[in-house]
């Protein structure tokens, strides 16, 4: 393979008992697998978070349901599943009828459920989502109580197993006040439900950030997501939080040497010709791009591991290729690996390191890796 990404499984696999052992033994644990698992190879993930004691899987759609679920596959996970985005009508049968969580947003999605299960005879389970103050999805924390209460009543074949919301900004000081008061507004409708005799199995508001940062708003379940993967949310929690939740980043992103050539001083490297040599050097040309998922703002930038030495990234990165400088590498040759994310010690490149160049965030780094990237897994 000339580019490729490594998996550690077992890596997953312990830091999923690091949040266990941190948020302590009454609280369950939602492995966030979205998105083909945040890059990370959604069918393999499900299996190192399943076997590693997660009580629930928490998935984009019905398609990403249906990977781990074993619908298209040979194998098949008797794990708690819960679709966090839509869920189109034509798919309403399989959901139900596969015990598939998903999340009712609002009182027309109430009645299409309705009539599905009824004519199936299965009953549907829900997660009522909650907007406290996203303003993504949910239904408004005013009105919820008494639409949570007529789904209830009008509704026999919906079973209302969770409720849940999601953060709008859980890692941020700044905006610890507008935290609370999302808090606030979840507990006032736990507490309003439980006066109208409801008791709702599966309470969960915590994303990876509240996992750490909010003991108080843990309730019955922490979706964790970027955590899984070994990555904190922000440079400030991983300062904070490194020591008392010793996670370990499970992706490797790696590609290969495919040309070196010496060039002069003087000379312009790549598209729009925007790198000028400083000095005489030596330049790889590297079998990765940004349709791989190496993003083009890190053109110039970037840095990539070779032999344990740091190279910088030269010219436009290219949709198939990039150049970097590999003068200081000591007997550098064809088909030497190249670490892009990942790797041991000092010259290590990890990803809240990349997102920093980019001006974006660690989730976007691992998650933008393209699919068509052969995954290898370890452990």
């Amino acid at each position: 393979m000339l580019t490729w990404v490594e998996v550690d499984l077992g890596a997953i696999k312990k830091n999923i008992k690091q949040i266990r052992k941190y948020i302590g033994p009454n609280i369950g644990v939602a492995a966030v697998i979205k998105s083909n698992a945040y890059g990370h190879g959604i069918e393999e993930v499900a299996k190192a978070a399943f076997k590693a004691g997660a009580e629930f899987l928490c998935v984009d759609n019905v398609q990403e349901a249906k990977q781990i679920c074993g619908s298209t596959k040979s194998y098949k996970l008797k794990a708690n599943v819960l679709i966090l985005g839509g869920v189109e009508s034509e798919d309403l049968p399989w959901v139900i009828k596969n015990s598939i969580r998903f999340g009712i947003y609002d009182l027309a999605f109430a009645e299409k459920i309705e009539e599905v299960a009824k004519k199936i005879k299965r009953k549907a389970l829900a997660h009522i989502k909650i907007d406290t103050g996203m303003h993504r999805l949910g239904f408004d924390s005013t009105e919820a109580i008494i639409s949570i209460v007529k789904i209830n009543k009008n509704y026999k074949n919906i079973a209302i197993e969770g409720l849940w919301s999601h953060f709008a900004d859980s890692g941020s000081r700044e905006n610890k006040k507008y935290t609370n008061e999302q808090i606030k507004k979840f507990i006032n409708i736990i507490d309003g439900l439980e006066k109208e005799g409801f008791k709702i199995k599966y309470k969960h508001l915590c994303n990876s950030s509240g996992t750490i940062a909010l003991p108080e708003a843990h309730f019955d379940l922490v979706r964790s997501g970027i955590i899984i993967y070994g990555i904190f949310p922000s440079k400030i929690m991983k300062k904070n939080y490194q020591k008392r939740l010793n996670l370990k980043p499970a992706m490797s992103f790696k590609t290969r040497i495919v040309s070196l050539r010496n060039l002069n001083k003087g000379e312009r490297i790549g598209y729009g010709l925007t790198y000028r040599l400083k000095k005489n050097s030596k330049i790889a040309v590297l079998s990765v791009g940004y349709k791989d998922g190496y993003g083009r703002n890190l053109s110039n930038k970037g840095e990539v591991v070779i032999k344990n030495k740091r190279c910088p990234v030269v010219g436009r990165i290219c949709m198939r290729m990039m150049m970097v400088d590999v003068s200081s590498v000591p007997g550098v040759k064809l088909d030497e690996e190249v670490v892009l994310l990942g790797g041991e010690g000092r010259a290590k490149i990890e990803a809240d390191e990349v997102a920093e160049k980019m001006d974006t965030i660690p989730y976007e780094v691992v998650a933008r890796i393209a699919e068509s990237v052969p995954r290898v897994y370890k452990n």
